[in-house]
């Protein structure tokens, strides 16, 4: 599928954008189900300590495994194959965890090595999307803004539907809708063409020269400001939510309100801001997710909840279209996915610390107090980053290939 060059920018293929659009709404639909993750294992008797223990395990696990699916995409040279690998375990993970959980406690064992193989391939679905979409959608002339706006759009009105129908079916049946959406998404994904998959090419350089990168390096920055949300928030969102006032069940909404927002501020971003510098985007981003945290303190009701969302709809609508932008920008281009998926490791590294601490935290402290803690933190990481950027560049455009 070739694209037109029109004074050296492609010009935009609809083609290819209609299959970005289909791949952007069944991949993040699918993901819309991991809002009842935590739910799902809270309600079969997790407590507090257990959702962060086994979120540190998930995330050292993650760690570890995330640069070898990085490395293995930049040798085979081609992000796509491994990204569909990981988004079929991802749905049997799905399919199962509804069975195993009946099981759990009298019979923990196939329960905890589902979630063993989950904390494998759950990030790659994430950071192997963007390493093969980036690229294809640069060289087939779409803002990948744009294209990352009918994620957000299909994880907010999946997350919507799922807040409806789990109050007459349970959280079993969100999970079970993940594979199937990963199953038409897989046979699509198998038939698309685009421009900017990557060929297999003989590096030049050893990918220890990403860690002399100091501009990468200061990125990972906002990478643990953007991973305090699945580190501190996401394992201990019923406890925020009973904080508030608000029944469990309503997560999907409070979710799917957010993606609708980042939806706008996507299209906002391709508009007005895409020239901005990015290190000023993802500082901005952080800001937003402060006053997400304190805000989150401060709820009791949900209104509340619904303010907040928005906020976090802001934030995160930022940081999905800066930062993978920014340290895409930064890398050689046959060590993309290495870079991406380093970052994401970083977020691992990160959430290992802050599910086990943040379990220890939540009950010291207790949820008020511990909320307000996040959001200090995020602040002070956020204005070292802002620091380490200096001085702001203007945005460049990803390359296509």
């Amino acid at each position: 599928m070739q694209t037109a060059q029109k004074g050296g920018a492609p010009v935009e293929n609809r083609g290819a954008f209609r299959g970005l659009i289909l791949i952007q709404l069944l991949a993040f639909g699918s993901f819309a189900s991991m809002n009842y993750y935590s739910v799902f294992l809270r309600g079969i008797g997790f407590s507090g300590e257990q959702l962060g223990l086994w979120g540190s395990v998930v995330s050292l696990i993650g760690m570890v495994t995330l640069p070898v699916w990085g490395l293995m995409a930049d040798k085979m040279g081609s992000s796509k194959r491994l990204y569909l690998v990981a988004m079929v375990a991802f749905g049997c993970v799905y399919c199962l965890l509804p069975f195993l959980g009946g099981l759990y406690p009298a019979a923990p064992l196939p329960l905890y090595a589902t979630l063993l193989l989950y904390a494998a391939i759950v990030q790659p679905t994430h950071s192997l999307q963007d390493a093969w979409l980036i690229p294809a959608s640069a060289s087939s002339g779409v803002p990948y803004a744009k294209v990352r706006a009918f994620g957000s759009l299909g994880f907010g009105l999946l997350s919507i539907l799922y807040g409806f129908i789990t109050k007459w079916g349970g959280t079993a049946v969100a999970l079970y809708m993940a594979p199937l959406l990963v199953l038409p998404l897989v046979l699509f994904c198998l038939r698309f063409k685009a421009d900017g998959a990557q060929s297999p090419r003989i590096s030049r350089q050893s990918p220890a020269v990403l860690l002399q990168n100091r501009r990468l390096l200061c990125a990972f920055l906002m990478t643990i400001v953007l991973g305090c949300y699945g580190a501190f928030i996401t394992p201990f969102y019923p406890f925020i939510l009973e904080h508030a006032g608000v029944a469990a069940d309503r997560f999907g909404w409070v979710s799917g309100y957010g993606a609708l927002i980042q939806v706008g501020v996507l299209y906002a971003f391709n508009r007005w801001f895409k020239n901005a510098p990015l290190p000023l985007v993802l500082v901005t981003a952080g800001l937003f997710g402060v006053a997400e945290n304190a805000l989150y303190a401060l709820a009791s009701n949900l209104p509340m909840m619904f303010a907040a969302a928005t906020l976090w709809g802001v934030a995160m609508a930022l940081n999905v279209s800066a930062l993978p932008l920014y340290v895409y920008s930064l890398v050689p281009g046959e060590h993309v996915s290495t870079a991406i998926s380093l970052n994401a490791s970083v977020v691992m590294l990160f959430s290992i610390i802050g599910n086990f601490s943040g379990g220890l935290l939540l009950t010291a402290l207790g949820i008020e107090r511990y909320l307000f803690c996040v959001a200090g933190f995020r602040l002070a990481v956020t204005l070292l980053f802002l620091l380490s950027a200096l001085p702001l560049r203007p945005a460049k455009e990803p390359r296509a290939g």
